[in-house]
């Protein structure tokens, strides 16, 4: 089962797998239709993660920017203001969903139990 067929591509996408999260998913006792609205509550946590970390990150001033460029799915935009006003900011983003990840992990495998 991929569920990542239909995960919407983002400016992160190549940052972020949540491959780990699906197939944990897929032990769950749970029909296909379930498992599929899961997925989406886990890539829209880690959509808002991302934000967060990102609007965190970022000076004030560039924050409506790089919302305008996330709108226009302007992914070299969003990067080439991320580059120039962050630092680190990919690893910080890898950091908080692999946070994110072992959570979810954790608490579908506390279900299995």
């Amino acid at each position: 089962m991929q569920y990542n067929k239909h995960m919407k591509k983002n400016f992160y996408s190549q940052l972020v797998d949540i491959e780990a999260v699906y197939f944990s998913l897929h032990a769950l006792d749970m029909n296909e239709k379930e498992k599929q609205d899961l997925m989406v509550i886990v890539e829209s946590s880690v959509h808002h993660l991302v934000i967060d970390t990102v609007l965190s990150e970022l000076p004030e001033k560039d924050k409506e920017k790089f919302m305008t460029h996330l709108a226009a799915n302007d992914d070299a935009a969003v990067w080439k203001l991320l580059r120039k006003n962050t630092k680190d900011i990919d690893k910080k983003i890898v950091k908080a969903v692999e946070e994110l990840k072992k959570e979810l992990r954790q608490d579908i495998h506390s279900l299995i139990r």
